[in-house]
């Protein structure tokens, strides 16, 4: 028998606008506006009303369950919309009272969610979206998540790496969270958009044996 199959939640957060939908749909492969795909929006208007749900396996067989929310500056009041999604969050890692998940490859993983934080390229050196980031990592999930970073709608500027790692080193949030740009595209059978999606694919497997390691 092979390897057992183990799901991972994965939480899409940012700022209307930002990209979380296309996102999601480059990494489940559906294409915008067939019945598999998450509502896509090409301006600074909400497609996502409410937080819902996608399931997709990876080539690995990590099994993912994609989660988009609606944009922060969208929510009925900021604080609202931060405590429903940390209420969120803390009950994924909580899941079975952190009872043994799962076994891979001998190892075990609790049920942590990945906590994938969205940046538009043009908003890159923007404190606000670092800031938010940092308080719904360190201050209410209280670092119970594996946070990844996505630079979305790109190519930022230059040096948009070295200023990526310099506010999350001021902010606290580690240096060695993994990060990624993802382009702009007008057409998803562009060999670029393939290129993305698979990077995509690799950073969140990435961030999954950062969880697999740490227990």
């Amino acid at each position: 028998m092979g390897e057992p199959s183990v799901e991972i939640d994965i939480i899409f957060v940012g700022q209307t606008g930002v990209g979380k939908s296309s996102l999601i749909n480059m990494i489940i492969g559906a294409v915008d506006g067939s019945k598999a795909s998450a509502n896509v929006s090409n301006d600074a208007h909400p497609c996502t009303t409410h937080t819902t749900s996608y399931s997709t396996t990876l080539d690995t067989g990590l099994r993912c369950q994609l989660w988009d929310t609606r944009g922060l500056d969208e929510a009925a009041g900021a604080q609202n919309f931060m405590s429903k999604l940390v209420d969120k969050i803390r009950q994924l890692a909580s899941q079975q009272a952190r009872e043994l998940k799962e076994t891979l490859r001998d190892r075990t993983r609790l049920a942590i969610p990945i906590l994938m934080w969205c940046i538009d390229a043009t908003k890159i050196d923007v404190q606000v979206h670092w800031q938010q980031f940092q308080k719904v990592y360190v201050e209410y999930c209280e670092r119970k998540a594996i946070p990844v970073l996505v630079i979305t709608r790109g190519p930022p500027k230059a040096g948009w790496e070295a200023r990526c790692t310099d506010q999350l080193r001021q902010l606290n949030l580690g240096a060695d969270v993994p990060f990624r740009m993802v382009r702009r595209y007008r057409s998803t059978s562009s060999p670029e958009y393939g290129e993305d999606a698979k990077a995509l694919k690799d950073l969140i497997l990435r961030a999954n044996e950062t969880l697999i390691n740490s227990h």
